[in-house]
Parts: structure tokens; C-alpha cells; sequence
């Protein structure tokens, strides 16, 4: 597993760099730009990205603060581990996914629905290869707001295709994400 941060000389990558210190993260500035930032197509900073075993990605835009704080690290304890605490029923329809799906979660630090969709996405992303996640703290980025018209959070767009808004329970949300690819590639 690899794991990288990607930071722009501003405050809030200065804020997202005393956070990580704590892990062995290598820390990308936007001035030594890398492979890195092309191969994991970061599209923001400051960003976390980690790289799984399987090869495939979570990445967090913005600063996990707030309840995001405890999703963030509750999603990195299932990547370290590999454990989910998922039911049955949800991990066999997590395991029907064999198809590239990037998941971009849009969230609040305060919203309690926003921190547990993201734990079961980043559970989902730990069982299925195909599966990439992408959580974007809209307060750090506002701009994104009116890209993909954000009205509610928690907001979760599949394949930038399709989009679902609001919190979804595990197996739900599972059903969903399953659906919107029948829908994108019929």
C-alpha cells in the first residue's frame, strides 16, 4: 500500500501537513509535482491519496476535520487491516461490481450521514478492486459546489454519471451504486 499527500503552498495544505506528520506519508508539493499526481489524477489540494494492494484508490480532498476527522481514520484502519464490518448480504453484492467505478463522496465536517455513507464506501472500496473513492469536503472547496451542483450532503456521484443524495444504509447504497452501472453501461 502507498499512500500520498498533495499540497499547494497555502494554509489549508500547511493544516493537512501537521495532521498526516503523524503517519509515513510522502509529501508531495504542487512545486515537485510527480507521476504521482497524473497517475492517482488528483484534481485538488491539499489531498490524501492511498494506493490499496488490489490497485485501487481512496482519496480525501480537503482537510478532514470534524466528524470527517473520524471517518477519515476509520477508513484508513480498514485499509491497513482489510477488515470491514460489513453484513453478508452487502459484502456479496459489494463483490458484483466488475467494472471500474470511481465513487466521489461530497461532504460536510459536521454531517453525521456524511461521516458514516463515507466509512461504508471506504469499507466497500477495501472488499472490490474496481472500486475507487473519492471524498471531497466541499467547505474546502466551494467551487465544487456549483460543478456538480451540490444541494444536499451527503451527495455521492458514480462515475460522474449518476448521482445520489442523501445517506443510503449499506445494503441500499450497494443496490444503488449496482443499478447506476446497469444504467451506464446498457
Amino acid at each position: 500500500m502507498y499512500a500520498y499527500i498533495f499540497l499547494n503552498n497555502d494554509e489549508k495544505s500547511n493544516q493537512l501537513e501537521e495532521y498526516v506528520k503523524r503517519f509515513d506519508l510522502r509529501i508531495l508539493k504542487r512545486d515537485n509535482r510527480s507521476d504521482e499526481y497524473k497517475n492517482l489524477k488528483i484534481a485538488l489540494e491539499p489531498a490524501v491519496a492511498f494506493t490499496l494492494e488490489k490497485g485501487n484508490t481512496f482519496v480525501y480532498y480537503g482537510i478532514p476535520e470534524g466528524k470527517e476527522n473520524e471517518a477519515f481514520k476509520k477508513i484508513i484502519y480498514y485499509i491497513v487491516t482489510g477488515t470491514t464490518n460489513l453484513i453478508p448480504n452487502t459484502k456479496n453484492c459489494i463483490a458484483n461490481v466488475n467494472t471500474q467505478t470511481n465513487l466521489k463522496l461530497f461532504v460536510t465536517p459536521e454531517c453525521p450521514y456524511c461521516k458514516r455513507m463515507g466509512e461504508l464506501l471506504g469499507e466497500f472500496v477495501v472488499l472490490n478492486k474496481n472500486i475507487n473513492l473519492s471524498i471531497v469536503n466541499v467547505f474546502n472547496f466551494p467551487e465544487i459546489i456549483e460543478k456538480y451542483d451540490i444541494e444536499a450532503v451527503p451527495t455521492l456521484i458514480i462515475n460522474e454519471e449518476y448521482k445520489l443524495i442523501g445517506f443510503h444504509e449499506e445494503s441500499l447504497l450497494c443496490m444503488h451504486i449496482l443499478s447506476s452501472l446497469n444504467k451506464l453501461y446498457e
